[in-house]
């Protein structure tokens, strides 16, 4: 407690001096001082405090309450009002602040103290989590498989860029619409839309994936052929709260393995499928090392984290993807080793 360091904004001198006194006996640091927004503003800029006591009644042109907003437009610091300030209307204009904590003089000590441990620890908690979040939305922006979530209405919350290049939605146009309509997939053969993977999903709760050959329709008329899975989301009281797709564009790969079948009895090795052995394998090993920095990092934050933390289950359903994504490889890697094979020995 003892490291903590306390800024008091009073503009009275011996009511600041005795808050003073009451948190060095608390075991606080009271590094400094202020009397007006302007000073509690710099003072801030100066010895960075883990938290401000803020009065509502200051010297100078800004309350303690245009001060806060000040202040948070420029600090990450957590403010608790220490004020005799009672009105509604004063009480709303601090509420929209988000303050810490709202305390009114006088006060008994033990409630300044439990109000400013209060305060530091929920300021604690919000950083993780913003720090956890910022964590995800860097990795979902830098992984290959498309990744969309939806609430549980199975309205779109949340589109990665791949997701974006996959369906042809960005997330602006995609966020509130049904699953379903920007995700819409299709029977290869008959063009009839299939089973929503989410239905099934929610009545089994568990992870399900897509049909073998599914066929994505996205939003400019392209047809790609895809596979992924679907998750529900529950939260920490195991009510549902959505579903999460991770999805991967195949079309390439089923064209060229259906071009490999085609012409199984007539492929000859020659010098171009040596060379396309030699492309893929080397592309193929540097996946193989982006996915491991993944599935590192995936698992080192999944140790972190509770069961009932609701990141919990997107970071696993990531770490699920990269792990599919780890065959996908090895299957590059087979080929081109069968196809270096063929060439050596023809």
């Amino acid at each position: 407690m003892s490291s903590t360091q306390i800024l008091v904004v009073e503009d009275e001198a011996s009511v600041a001096k005795n808050i003073q006194l009451e948190l060095n006996s608390m075991g606080y640091a009271v590094p400094a001082v202020a009397a007006s927004g302007e000073e509690a503003l710099l003072k801030v800029a100066e010895v960075h405090p883990d938290l401000v006591l803020m009065d509502i009644g200051l010297k100078g042109a800004m309350d303690g309450v245009e001060t806060t907003e000040r202040m948070q437009e420029r600090f990450d610091v957590p403010v608790v009002y220490l004020t005799a300030y009672t009105d509604e209307r004063t009480l709303q204009r601090a509420k929209k602040t988000g303050p810490f904590g709202y305390l009114l003089k006088p006060y008994e000590e033990k409630e300044l103290q439990t109000t400013i441990e209060i305060a530091l620890h929920k300021h604690k908690t919000e950083a993780a989590r913003r720090q956890m979040q910022q964590w995800l939305a860097a990795m979902l922006r830098c992984i290959g498989d498309a990744v969309i979530a939806a609430d549980a209405r199975g309205c779109v919350s949340m589109l990665n860029p791949a997701a974006e290049a996959l369906t042809g939605w960005s997330q602006e146009e995609a966020l509130g619409k049904e699953l379903l309509e920007v995700l819409p997939v299709v029977n290869p053969e008959t063009r009839t839309p299939l089973a929503s993977p989410a239905t099934k999903a929610l009545r089994e709760g568990m992870v399900c994936g897509l049909e073998a050959g599914s066929l994505l329709m996205a939003k400019d008329g392209k047809e790609k052929r895809v596979e992924g899975s679907i998750a529900p989301i529950y939260d920490e009281r195991g009510s549902f709260s959505g579903f999460v797709a991770a999805l991967r564009d195949v079309t390439g790969r089923t064209q060229a393995e259906s071009a490999l079948d085609q012409n199984a009895g007539e492929f000859r090795p020659n010098q171009e499928m040596e060379t396309i052995g030699l492309q893929v394998g080397g592309l193929a090993h540097e996946f193989n090392q982006l996915l491991t920095v993944i599935l590192g990092n995936s698992s080192l934050v999944l140790g972190q984290l509770s069961q009932s933390d609701p990141n919990h289950e997107l970071l696993a359903n990531v770490e699920k993807a990269a792990l599919r994504a780890t065959a996908v490889v090895k299957q590059l890697l087979d080929f081109s080793r069968k196809a270096r094979e063929a060439t050596s020995s023809s």
